[in-house]
């Protein structure tokens, strides 16, 4: 699998070069495409590796994850072409701008990396806990997910080409104006995803993950957890927007900064609300405190 690094990197660089042109739709439909050559591809694959679908079965849909990414890339080198893109090799690792790039990579990479870091952070601590209390996390973080991406990540995406557009234009009445009216629609489109997520918690994990030795028990506690994540959505996807806001502004070291912060409160909140709410439960008002701390400090920075 890991050829599919490389690949997924690639094709995350042509959806910011394909974003920076107002290219919005293709770049979006790619990681369905990713989607489709992982799943068919795996299945695929692995009837042809172990009709019976037994552990040697892995092995094609490890190969289906590359095959995903591959297509991920694909599907939009048409896109990069008719805007004129041609590549060639250059090597020149000296050049100004890969040293403005590897710059800016920096604080922004320490940035983005909070939210993994985050839920490694809670994994450990979920580590100690009863069987399974791991897996419960991971399964309502992925179905929390779902809404970010479509909604949140959406927004962070188109947003931050217009508000870097207004920075250069000097037009910072626009870019104030532009910013508050995607963090109201970040607000606008989660909060009713985060009240059907929370009232809707065990039916969602019953019908997605409540099947074989995933039993009504492990579905309430994952729901539970889902519970509190949804709490956090919202301060997510204004999260998506408002970063984004300071790599227009140029000042990209201030959500790296925040995310410290965020991190040292998500540890210390963790220990907290294990030793008040015990169980998997109490591992999640830290995240969802972590959130709200980053927007505060974000806003006021």
């Amino acid at each position: 699998m890991f050829p599919f690094i490389l690949l997924v990197s690639i094709a995350a660089l042509v959806m910011g070069m394909l974003n920076a042109k107002n290219v919005f739709g293709v770049p979006a439909m790619a990681s369905s495409f990713f989607n489709i050559g992982s799943i068919i591809g795996g299945l695929a694959l692995g009837y042809w590796i172990d009709p019976h679908f037994g552990l040697r079965a892995l092995i094609g849909l490890a190969f289906a994850t590359v095959i995903g990414g591959a297509l991920q890339l694909a599907v939009q080198l048409p896109s990069l072409a008719r805007l004129g893109y041609r590549f060639r090799p250059d090597l020149r690792w000296r050049d100004a701008g890969v040293k403005a790039v590897l710059l800016l990579m920096g604080p922004s990479v320490i940035a983005a990396s909070t939210t993994q870091f985050n839920v490694l952070i809670n994994s450990i601590f979920a580590s100690g806990l009863e069987d399974g209390a791991i897996f419960w996390l991971a399964a309502a973080f992925r179905l929390m997910q779902l809404p970010l991406g479509i909604f949140g990540v959406a927004l962070g995406t188109v947003t931050l080409p217009l508000l870097s557009r207004l920075v250069v234009a000097g037009r910072m009445d626009a870019f104030r104006s532009e910013l508050a009216r995607a963090m109201r629609w970040a607000m606008l489109l989660t909060l009713p995803a985060t009240a059907g997520l929370m009232m809707l918690a065990e039916p969602i994990i019953s019908v997605v993950y409540q099947h074989g030795k995933f039993t009504a028990f492990e579905a309430a506690q994952a729901a539970g957890a889902l519970r509190f994540y949804a709490i956090g959505l919202a301060g997510y996807a204004a999260l998506k927007v408002l970063v984004n806001a300071f790599y227009a502004l140029d000042r990209r070291k201030t959500p790296m900064l925040v995310s410290f912060v965020a991190v040292v409160l998500n540890i210390c909140s963790t220990g907290f609300s294990q030793f008040v709410w015990g169980g998997a439960i109490g591992v999640l008002p830290s995240r969802r405190a972590a959130s709200r701390h980053s927007i505060s400090c974000c806003c006021i920075c």
